[in-house]
């Protein structure tokens, strides 16, 4: 696409990003080390946030229209909009933030305008069981019941999508709601109607560490926004992760939900840049790189704004969301800025305008600056859908495939998923780790299992039937089974002479992807006790060129563990998540040299020394094609 389209099509405006690295850039590998490396009343009682939602015609802030802020306070009125933390008018926003923050930690905890109750929301600190909620709710609340207490048994442990039977698809608008109820609680405690929050562009090269407010401890403005429950280089202003690493790749994805290998949109951010920013931020015990323990971090609500500015320059730029009632219904309450329950659903906040507030700047693919440009339009998706006839897929109908359940165009997959190559089991550790991928041509059932959680219907649409989700996918499994068994051979008939035995067929190589075809390498089932605290870097061995000679190491992108906790506070994390890479134009140009191996390596290198009782564990490690 033309530098013009996209000024063209991106409603927003500048884009400052730091360039992706290429896939196809070899890196040696071996021996390449890793870095070792007082309190207030709200007086809102019309004010902002006391609606039972954002659709209400005048905005989630009860204001006069869509976004508008009405007078008040030190700040000028205007429309709301979210400005990054580095601008003048971020600044400003920020010495407002930290004023509410202090205040909001002066309120009682049971309070649902207090900085616990908001932090408990996300999730409770605590035990390695459901027992963490139930003891806060215990210490905070006593024995007696309170209108307060029934909120927090309703809100804590919200975050989506880690408690059991919860959809990923989720993790994005209840995010968004989230923060929007913080915000209208921080302009009521700081008197500040027309406050917003501000954003933290991770993605610009100059703002890869902390805002330094964040890190002056004991300061009479900003000591509140100081935690010492981060890495230590990061609260001395080192920076969180590589430009490589905080890459705005997500944003090529053309589908919302996960489909088949590629694991889409929500999840891929959710997963990948979003977990990166905690592990890099937080240490592995009681900070923002374990789920219980990060919303107490008030960069937190920075970094989650600048996920949402993600996620609205995404839809700015053609990606479409779920539009199924299942997931457009769904409510979520929340405490609005006098404390008492509020319920949004998620048809309300789909888009900014709908939400009421908006950013000084969206996010583009190409990393510059295209001040009030049009957005990127994203290509439609080449895809087609697998064939099985579980109930997220369907017929075609009329101009192209649609969900049963959705009644919505979505992608076309022309090939069912293929998993080619496989390992099971692999568990990480302190050093670099070299994992040689077997074939499943030998192996249908290997290859089945790992296929059948990548085309299985998404959750929410399993629980509409009366099949559990893990009945749905051994059934899905049984029908992979079926299609992959080979067929009956037919007798030569009498007289017929027997054909001659074919010759010896070599182990596939990896195949170099058709038209139409991409190339996915999937991590699934990723789990840990123990946050590692730090990024794996992986990459895709290849011959080297000419004779002999180590092999060289081809980056696909890093790997986090922040959302693949186990056991944790009755979180469903552990064997559970999962990560995708698009390796199709690396596959592609390695294809070309003839430096496809039969038996592919994949390296996993710690940047970094992780905490030493971590053995994060990848369920398998496959190579799909689709």
């Amino acid at each position: 696409m033309t530098e013009s389209r996209r000024r063209l099509l991106l409603t927003g405006a500048a884009l400052g990003l730091t360039p992706v690295l290429s896939a196809c850039d070899p890196t040696t590998l071996f021996g390449n080390k890793g870095a070792d490396n007082t309190t207030t009343t709200a007086k809102n009682t019309t004010g902002p946030g006391n609606t039972t939602g954002p659709a209400n015609n005048t905005g989630p802030g009860n204001t006069t229209g869509p976004g508008a802020a009405t007078g008040g306070g030190t700040l000028p009125a205007g429309p709301r909009v979210r400005y990054d933390v580095s601008s003048a008018k971020g600044q400003a926003m920020l010495a407002v933030y930290a004023k509410a923050v202090g205040l909001m930690m002066a309120l009682p905890e049971g309070d649902p305008r207090s900085w616990t109750f908001q932090w408990y929301s996300h999730w409770v600190k605590g035990a390695q069981d459901q027992s963490g909620k139930t003891a806060e709710l215990a210490r905070i609340y006593g024995s007696s019941g309170s209108a307060a207490r029934t909120l927090a048994q309703k809100m804590w442990d919200g975050c989506q999508a880690h408690g059991d039977d919860e959809d990923e698809n989720f993790f994005l608008p209840w995010h968004r709601m989230y923060v929007m109820a913080f915000e209208n609680i921080v302009r009521a405690i700081a008197g500040e109607p027309n406050f917003t929050l501000p954003y933290w562009n991770y993605l610009d090269p100059s703002q890869r560490s902390i805002p330094s407010q964040f890190r002056r401890a004991g300061d009479p403005v900003w000591g509140p926004l100081y935690r010492s429950t981060r890495n230590a280089a990061v609260n001395a202003g080192g920076a969180i992760a590589s430009a490589s690493d905080l890459s705005p790749g997500v944003l090529s994805e053309n589908t919302y939900s996960p489909f088949g290998a590629d694991q889409g949109f929500c999840a891929n951010l959710d997963m990948g840049l979003h977990g990166t920013v905690h592990v890099g931020v937080g240490n592995s015990t009681d900070g923002m790189g374990v789920v219980p323990w990060a919303a107490n971090d008030p960069i937190f609500w920075l970094h989650h704004c600048n996920i949402d500015r993600l996620w609205a320059s995404w839809n700015a730029a053609g990606g479409s969301n779920p539009s199924d009632a299942d997931f457009t219904s769904k409510p979520f309450p929340f405490a609005d800025a006098s404390g008492t329950q509020t319920v949004f659903t998620v048809s309300q906040v789909l888009s900014l305008e709908s939400a009421g507030y908006g950013y000084d700047a969206l996010v583009g693919e190409s990393g510059a600056a295209i001040p009030q440009a049009a957005g990127l339009k994203l290509k439609p998706s080449p895809f087609r859908l697998p064939f099985l006839d579980t109930p997220a897929y369907a017929q075609t109908t009329g101009g192209g495939v649609r969900s049963m359940a959705a009644k919505r165009p979505i992608p076309q997959l022309r090939f069912m998923p293929s998993i080619t190559h496989v390992s099971e089991g692999v568990r990480l550790g302190a050093g670099a780790l070299r994992v040689q991928l077997t074939s499943t041509q030998g192996a249908p059932e290997v290859a089945a299992r790992t296929l059948a959680p990548l085309i299985a219907p998404p959750l929410r649409m399993q629980k509409r039937g009366s099949p559990t989700p893990q009945t749905q996918l051994q059934t899905t499994t049984s029908k992979i089974m079926a299609f992959l068994k080979p067929k009956k051979a037919v007798a030569p008939q009498v007289g017929a002479a027997a054909p001659p035995p074919g010759p010896a067929v070599p182990p596939p190589a990896v195949p170099a992807p058709q038209p139409g075809q991409k190339v996915f390498l999937v991590l699934s089932n990723l789990s840990t006790d123990v946050q590692p605290g730090v990024l794996y870097q992986i990459y895709l061995e290849a011959p080297a060129t000419g004779r002999g000679g180590a092999p060289q190491a081809y980056p696909v992108g890093s790997l986090n563990f922040f959302s693949a906790m186990s056991g944790m506070g009755g979180m469903k994390m552990g064997g559970s998540r999962a990560r995708s890479f698009d390796i199709t134009d690396l596959a592609t140009q390695l294809a070309a040299q003839g430096r496809l191996e039969a038996s592919p390596t994949v390296s996993f290198v710690p940047l970094g020394k992780p905490v030493s009782q971590a053995q994060p564990l990848i369920g398998s490690i496959s190579l799909a094609i689709q």
